[in-house]
């Protein structure tokens, strides 16, 4: 009977024993999930840092590109600034002209051209200079350079004595530095 008593105290100690298990069991799934859930949003949260970070680097590689090609656009329009203030340097150095024009109306395809007009029988200006048989060029708009021949020959007859020289093509990219017509023969018209 004491050996039935012992059984029946160690089959209590061992339930008892068995439900503490349990209840550890328990209380350790408990805390493993909320590690787990703890570890879930530490992931999450590395995650979009992780994204954060790589669009950061995208941006900053953006921005790195902009910022070069603002520096060499910079370094372009430094270049067109120095280009232009030497020609406005030049320009204002060299002598103003007097630009006798045709006419002034420009018309699709029209190309500013120049000829000269002299007339030896009207004689020189004063003091010899600026006179008609020195010439004047005159400026006007015409798609070729007969055209433009034509209308001065119209206004300047070679009738009165009036001799046209060869038109030529303004060449309006020139900056006073060279010569400011291309002559007609080497392919301007």
């Amino acid at each position: 009977m004491i050996a039935t008593w012992m059984n029946l105290i160690s089959l209590f100690a061992l339930a008892l024993a068995g439900s503490g298990l349990v209840l550890a069991g328990r209380r350790l799934m408990a805390v493993i999930r909320v590690v787990e859930r703890k570890l879930s949003r530490a992931v999450d949260e590395k995650n979009m840092v992780a994204a954060a970070l790589r669009h950061a680097k995208k941006e900053d590689a953006a921005i790195r590109q902009a910022l070069d090609d603002a520096e060499r656009h910079i370094t372009q329009m430094q270049g067109v600034i120095t280009t232009a203030e030497t020609r406005i340097e030049r320009l204002r150095a060299s002598p103003r002209r007097v630009v006798s024009m045709l006419d002034r109306q420009w018309n699709r395809f029209d190309r500013l051209w120049c000829v000269k007009v002299t007339n030896p029988s009207l004689g020189g200006g004063h003091g010899g200079a600026g006179g008609w048989a020195d010439g004047k060029t005159l400026y006007g708009f015409a798609r070729s350079g007969d055209d433009l021949a034509r209308r001065v020959a119209a206004e300047y007859s070679p009738g009165d004595g009036f001799l046209l020289g060869t038109p030529m093509v303004v060449d309006l990219a020139d900056d006073g530095s060279g010569s400011n017509a291309v002559d007609q023969s080497k392919g301007a018209g």
